[in-house]
């Protein structure tokens, strides 16, 4: 089973989003609302397959998350799930290691 860590500053789309899944059959490690807090559980998480994360956090906002985690944990899927169609930043996401952007 893959370990996920979710993240984004919208409690609601946040439990949202972990709803959907856990329906999916995927272990869902943690769900935080801060970058910083992110990059904490991520440090502290072992075995880390993926982690869905926002831009636009406190604390750590998403670019800094990625540029972090992409450095300590090199084997997860970092997927960049947020509102924002500026082509800049689904181009910088991309280029900080996230495997994905959906928006």
């Amino acid at each position: 089973m893959a370990n996920v860590i979710l993240a984004d500053d919208h409690p609601l789309f946040l439990a949202a989003l972990k709803e959907a899944v856990e329906r999916a059959g995927i272990n869902v490690v943690g769900a935080v609302t801060r970058g910083d807090e992110l990059v904490e559980l991520a440090d502290r998480t072992e075995q880390l397959d993926a982690v869905l994360l926002d831009l636009s956090m406190p604390g750590y906002d998403g670019f800094k998350c990625l540029e972090l985690l992409r450095a300590s944990k090199p084997k997860a899927s970092l997927i960049v799930v947020s509102g924002s169609d500026d082509e800049a930043d689904i181009q910088r996401a991309l280029d900080l290691g996230a495997v994905c952007f959906v928006g």
